[in-house]
C-alpha cells in the first residue's frame, strides 16, 4: 500500500499523510457540513460517500449529495455515491413523532435546489455491497465515519462476517450516555432509527474483541450525543465564522443550512430566555416591600442586569428536541465531532473510555437505549471506544481552515427558497 502513503514535507500540506475515508450518511444538515470539511481536510481523503435513510428519505438525501458537490468550488471533486437502504431493517420509523426535526433537512428548502443538478456522481452499484467491496479489496486501510442510521453497515457485516476485521475502524455518531434522549425520553434519534441495525454492529464489535483480545482498542469509536450537546460550541463563534471576512460561497452556504437551525434552537432560546427574565424581574418587584432599605439591600432583591444564561429556573417547552437544545445553549454539530474524532484521534480526544455497550431492543420506553457497562458487571467484552471530551479549540480551527482560509470566489446571496418556510417555523415559536 506504499501508493497510499504520502511523505510529508513542511510548508506543503498537500503530502501530509491522508486518511481514506468512507463517509455513511443521511444527509441532514450537520452530514453536509461535516462532509464539506472531510473534503477541505489535509488529513483527510474521502473516497466514497454511502447513503442511507433516516433524516431525509434516501432520495432526498442522494440529491442533498449533488447539490452540495455542484458547488462551484467543490465540482471537480470526483467523489462516488452509493445508495444504500431505504428503511430499517425491521420496521419503518415514524418519521412524524412530536420528538423529531426532521424537515428542515431536506434541502429543498435551500438555494441549492434552484439548479439542474448533476447527477453522475451517484452509482448504480449498492452501498452495501460497495461498502465490502472496497473493504475487502484493501483491507484495513479505510475507516468509516457514520453519520446516521446504522444500517447500511449493518447489513455489510451480515454479509460478510469478516466485515469488520478488513475496516481499520468505525467512528459512529450515535446514542445516549445518560439515557437523555434526542428522538425519544431515552434514545438517540440515529439508533432509535434503526435499533436492530445498531445491536447487529455492536455485538459484532463484541465479537471482535473477543476473538482479537490484543488488539490495543476497540474497533469502534463511538460519539454520543451529549458530547455535542454538552461542548457546544458558542454561537458568537458562528458569527465570526459567518459574519467575519474573508466570506466565500461556502461561508453563505453554512451561513443558509443553518439559518433554520438558528430559529428553531437559537433564536428560541434567547426569546424564551428574555421571557424568563422578565418574569424574574416582576417577581422581584413584587416582593419588594415598601419599607427603606440600604442600597446595599436594594441591589439584592432587584434585578436591573441579568445574565440570561445564569438563571437556574427551567426552561419548559412542548418539544424534547427543542428543551433539550433550548437549555444547552451552544451551536451543536454532532457529526462534525465524529468526523473530527476520526481524522485527528490523537489530538481532539481529551478523553476517553474503553466499555463494553449493548443496544436494547425491546420495551414500550427503553427500544433503541444505549446501555454502557459503567461498572464491570458480570463478564464484559469492551467493544467501543466512547468519546467523553473533545478540544473545542481544534474542531473551531478545523471550521475556520475549512470555510475562510481557502480562497473562493465571492457571491452575493440571492432570495432563498428557505424564506418561505422560516417564516412559517417564526409564526409557529
Amino acid at each position: 500500500m506504499t501508493d497510499n502513503i504520502n511523505v510529508a514535507i513542511k510548508g506543503d500540506s498537500t503530502l501530509l499523510p491522508q486518511k481514506r475515508i468512507i463517509i455513511d450518511t443521511d444527509s441532514g444538515i450537520d452530514d453536509i457540513i461535516s462532509i464539506i470539511v472531510s473534503l477541505k481536510h489535509e488529513k483527510s481523503k474521502l473516497e466514497a460517500i454511502t447513503v442511507v435513510e433516516g433524516n431525509v428519505s434516501l432520495k432526498q438525501g442522494l440529491l442533498n449529495l449533488c447539490s452540495l458537490l455542484d458547488v462551484s468550488s467543490l465540482r471537480n471533486r470526483k467523489i462516488s455515491i452509493y445508495p444504500g437502504c431505504d428503511k430499517p431493517i425491521i420496521q419503518n420509523f415514524n418519521k412524524e413523532k412530536p420528538y423529531s426535526l426532521s424537515s428542515f433537512h431536506n434541502l429543498n428548502a435551500y438555494s441549492l435546489h434552484e439548479r439542474n443538478l448533476i447527477t453522475n456522481h451517484i452509482q448504480k452499484e449498492h452501498a452495501v455491497l460497495a461498502l465490502i467491496r472496497m473493504v475487502t479489496n484493501e483491507p484495513n486501510e479505510y475507516t468509516i465515519v457514520s453519520l446516521g442510521p446504522l444500517t447500511n453497515i449493518a447489513l455489510a457485516i451480515r454479509l460478510d462476517p469478516f466485515f469488520l476485521s478488513k475496516v481499520k475502524n468505525i467512528v459512529v455518531m450515535g446514542g445516549c450516555l445518560y439515557a437523555k434522549g434526542n428522538s425519544t425520553r431515552v434514545t438517540e434519534y440515529a439508533f432509535n432509527f434503526d435499533p436492530e441495525a445498531a445491536h447487529i454492529v455492536f455485538t459484532a464489535a463484541k465479537q471482535y474483541s473477543a476473538d482479537y483480545p490484543n488488539d490495543t482498542q476497540p474497533k469502534l469509536t463511538l460519539v454520543p450525543w451529549e458530547v455535542s450537546v454538552e461542548q457546544g460550541l458558542d454561537w458568537k463563534f458562528y458569527d465570526y465564522l459567518i459574519n467575519t471576512p474573508p466570506i466565500n460561497e461556502l461561508t453563505h452556504l453554512m451561513k443558509e443550512l443553518n439559518s433554520i437551525k438558528e430559529i428553531l434552537f437559537r433564536k428560541s432560546h434567547e426569546t424564551i430566555i428574555s421571557r424568563s427574565v422578565i418574569n424574574t424581574q416582576k417577581t422581584n418587584e413584587s416582593n419588594t416591600t415598601n419599607t427603606e432599605t440600604s442600597d446595599e439591600n436594594k441591589n439584592e432583591n432587584s434585578v436591573s442586569v441579568v445574565d440570561p444564561l445564569s438563571i437556574e429556573k427551567p426552561i419548559y417547552t412542548s418539544n424534547a428536541v427543542l428543551q433539550y437544545q433550548i437549555n444547552a445553549t451552544k451551536f451543536i454539530m454532532s457529526d462534525l465531532y465524529t468526523l473530527v474524532c476520526a481524522l485527528e484521534p490523537e489530538s481532539v480526544i481529551k478523553e476517553y473510555q474503553d466499555l463494553d455497550v449493548d443496544i436494547e431492543l425491546s420495551g414500550k420506553y427503553a427500544r433503541g437505549l444505549t446501555c454502557i457497562d459503567w461498572l464491570g458487571s458480570g463478564q464484559r467484552t469492551l467493544n467501543a471506544r466512547i468519546i467523553l471530551k473533545v478540544d473545542k479549540d481544534i474542531i473551531k480551527n478545523i471550521l475556520i481552515q475549512s470555510f475562510k482560509v481557502t480562497p473562493s470566489t465571492f457571491i452575493q446571496k440571492s432570495p432563498t427558497a428557505s424564506e418561505p418556510l422560516i417564516k412559517r417555523l417564526k409564526s409557529k415559536l
